[in-house]
């Protein structure tokens, strides 16, 4: 199937003001309602980060939103219980991915999948310039709506295939070039 996998953060709140836990999950349900009618897609909600405190558990903002969007029988949540490297392969399955956490969105653009990145941080902007040389798919936390979601997405969508060979072109030379400084820091060390 047709998968778009989804990482939200509960963080989110944190670096928008006056943006409540609420808020956050109707957007995010608003948004996931529109792709399910619009392209049909199979939503996999994916917790990256679950820790046992409500601030930092991804699992339980997901867990919101699946329980708005359940009876749509196209969305399912990923359990809490996975560790990085088994969330990550998730996350490679994926057709497109949608992510508030760093390292997920790390782990499906290492993959291959084009990622739509929630930024509350410059890390996202940072990874994005470097791949693409713009902020094209990036939303940022001021500007996180349903419909910038959705106008985002469509933009990735529409642009998947280019998406993919630029991924494929700029991973591996990403990747050789940290495998370089680990030899660099071999040597001073």
């Amino acid at each position: 199937k047709d998968v778009l996998g989804v990482n939200i953060s509960p963080l989110l709140t944190c670096y928008r003001e006056n943006y409540s836990d609420t808020q956050l999950v109707n957007e995010i349900a608003l948004f996931l309602k529109n792709i399910i009618k619009e392209k049909g897609i199979y939503i996999l909600l994916i917790p990256h980060v679950t820790k046992n405190d409500n601030l930092y558990n991804d699992y339980f903002v997901l867990r919101k939103i699946y329980n708005i969007l359940k009876d749509s029988k196209t969305v399912n949540i990923v359990s809490p219980e996975y560790n990085a490297m088994q969330i990550k392969y998730i996350i490679s399955k994926c057709r497109f991915f949608i992510g508030a956490r760093t390292h997920s969105t790390i782990a499906s653009l290492s993959s291959g999948v084009p990622t739509l990145s929630i930024s509350y941080s410059l890390k996202s902007i940072g990874i994005n310039e470097d791949i693409f040389g713009h902020q094209d798919y990036i939303v940022k936390i001021e500007d996180l709506t349903a419909e910038k979601l959705f106008e985002k997405f469509n933009k990735m969508f529409g642009e998947e295939s280019t998406i993919r060979e630029t991924l494929s072109r700029k991973i591996p030379k990403l990747k050789n070039m940290a495998l370089q400084n680990v030899e660099f820091l071999k040597e001073l060390c």
